[in-house]
């Protein structure tokens, strides 16, 4: 929760953290540490569904792998911010 509240200070971009996992790739003492997370985006970040007639807030994962369980995570959560960035950038584009 801490690193997410520092993104957003930093970034001002606000998300939802949904799900986190971690995961270790081999089983010594040298082992990475794959991380995975899911972020649900502001109103900024939506679709909407035709079928229901309902607007829904987009989910998108970031992955990440270190040594270091922390950078793994970090590493996990720019993931998800730059695809948030990115369709963002798109849909400013598409809309102008």
């Amino acid at each position: 929760m801490f690193i997410s509240n520092v993104f957003f200070l930093i970034m001002q971009v606000p998300v939802t953290l949904v799900e986190y996992s971690v995961n270790s790739i081999t089983e010594r003492i040298d082992s990475i540490a794959s991380t995975k997370v899911l972020v649900r985006g502001d109103d900024d970040y939506a679709s909407f569904n035709t079928s229901n007639g309902q607007t829904v807030n987009r989910t998108v994962s970031g992955t990440g792998a270190h040594m270091d369980i922390v950078v793994s995570s970090v590493q996990a959560y720019v993931d998800a911010l730059n695809k948030i960035f990115s369709y963002k950038k798109t849909r400013s584009r598409e809309q102008t």
